[in-house]
């Protein structure tokens, strides 16, 4: 009986060996492999290729590789589109995953310029051959995508001349990396070399992939690149390179049997999100950002709001004004409004993008802060005005001596609000390539394929400045009520 139950047990371990053998080797098995839903990232182009191949899958769209990694590891796609070259990070940084043996798409990648530069693109291409024909173009390829290491970034010669704005994304393809703070890759170092081949140095502007085309139509940028792929919707508005890349798009997966985990504690998590590469000065540089313009659109919103609410009360055709001002910014989304600011107002003008955010945030402010001066006013019992006006007093004065010191309380109160919701909206300045406290997260994320360490940095720093805002605040209302008291008691 004994050796019977030994020949049944050894039976059970045959069948559940050969399930797991197979099911490690299905898991998932390159040619029957049928995704349900499939992760791509925004701006790319080959939705359609992808649909004619898995015709079933839903295509999903992300705004970088870090984004799609998680959604991955947490089930909620099968697979997402990557570059198979250079793809080596991105692998090593999360086990588990691995690219589908066979290509789903050869992407085809040029350089856009603006469709008055026609002569720059004439001089790129020009560039290009000789860069193909030297063979220089293949030993850059095998620098950056072939290698399984980080090369030293390429440092250009200083030329003096009129810059080629060029704008760069890092979390869109393995072509443009942030090594040391600061842009580097395959793309930069070739419109750095066209740069010193035509005489002008190479000006890199950081933004993200969806404010692009529109940097380059309005005439921020002179070119992209940014493994931007030609499509004839876009060559209707754009003038391309001859192609400098073609990639191949695979699918990758995640297999959680084959996770075995990097090993790195959370201190050494912290260490690779914040402190290595330096990445702990792109958080202080976004931080200054956003402060620099919260505070300033504090500042000069408030001084446009008090306008507006003397507007309101000083005569009727001012009023109409003011009130349709406030309408009109208030039905307006304050992303929409900044990139209107930024893209058609400014345009043209040689306005950096830090002024153009602080003066869009101070106009979209001055509506709130002029709500909060009114709604403060409403709660002052009318009588207040009736006895002004007995007393001789003009409109404007009745509000200032009288309405005010009353109202100041519910001000407080209601602007403290205000103001945590203004730096709350600054973390969209990063589509006008301005490297706030976000931008910069979704730059280390795309680095360290992590996004609960920086997430988390800048979320404790998010509260600090609006505990710092509500406490500020709550200084000023008692030294108010203690100014106002003692007058009182003066009196």
């Amino acid at each position: 009986m004994a050796e019977g139950f030994k020949k049944h047990l050894l039976c059970v371990l045959l069948v559940i060996l050969a399930f797991t053998g197979c099911s490690k080797k299905e898991q998932p098995a390159d040619a029957a492999f049928k995704p349900h839903t499939i992760g791509i990232l925004t701006g790319t182009t080959f939705k359609t290729a992808l649909e004619k191949i898995y015709p079933d899958a839903e295509v999903l769209y992300f705004e970088n590789f870090s984004l799609t990694c998680m959604a991955l590891k947490k089930g909620q796609i099968d697979a997402f589109t990557c570059p198979r070259h250079g793809s080596w990070e991105l692998l090593r940084s999360n086990p588990g995953m691995r690219l589908l043996d066979s290509p789903v798409i050869i992407d085809t990648i040029s350089i856009a310029f603006r469709p008055q530069e026609q002569q720059l693109a004439d001089q790129f291409n020009h560039f290009l051959d000789s860069m193909r024909l030297s063979g220089e173009l293949d030993r850059m390829w095998d620098k950056w995508l072939n290698s399984e290491s980080l090369p030293e970034p390429y440092e250009s010669e200083h030329i003096n001349g009129k810059p080629i704005t060029v704008g760069f994304e890092t979390g869109q393809s393995f072509l443009t990396l942030l090594i040391d703070n600061e842009v580097a890759g395959f793309e930069p170092e070739l419109m750095l070399k066209f740069g010193e081949s035509v005489g002008r140095p190479v000006k890199p502007v950081e933004m993200k992939e969806t404010g692009m085309i529109p940097a380059l139509l309005s005439g921020r940028l002179d070119a992209i690149a940014s493994s931007i792929t030609p499509t004839p919707e876009r060559t209707a508005n754009m003038l391309f390179s001859k192609p400098y890349a073609r990639t191949e798009i695979a699918l990758c997966v995640y297999d959680p049997v084959a996770d075995t985990g990097t090993g790195i504690s959370f201190g050494g998590t912290l260490k690779q999100n914040i402190f290595e590469a330096k990445r702990y000065m792109l958080i202080i540089e976004g931080l200054e950002n956003t402060l620099i313009i919260t505070f300033l659109a504090l500042v000069f919103g408030y001084l446009l709001g008090v306008l507006l609410s003397i507007a309101k009360y000083h005569g009727k055709k001012t009023r109409l004004i003011a009130e349709f001002y406030c309408n009109f910014i208030e039905s307006i989304p304050i992303v929409v409004l900044l990139l209107f600011m930024f893209y058609v107002v400014f345009a043209t003008s040689h306005i950096s993008a830090m002024t153009v955010a602080v003066i869009t945030f101070s106009l979209y402010f001055s509506v709130g802060a002029s709500d909060c001066i009114e709604r403060s006013i409403e709660i002052v019992e009318k009588g207040q005005w009736e006895a002004g006006y007995a007393l001789g007093f003009k409109p404007l004065q009745i509000l200032v001596y009288i309405i005010v010191p009353q109202a100041a309380e519910e001000f407080f109160a209601q602007f403290r609000n205000k103001a945590v919701g203004l730096i709350e909206n600054t973390s969209i300045v990063g589509f006008i390539a301005i490297k706030d406290m976000t931008m910069v997260t979704d730059l280390i994320r795309n680095q360290t394929y992590n996004s609960l360490i920086p997430l988390a940095v800048v979320a404790i720093l998010y509260f600090l400045i609006a505990f710092g805002i509500t406490r500020s605040f709550a200084i000023l209302s008692d030294i108010f009520y203690y100014k106002k008291r003692n007058k009182l008691a003066h009196k």
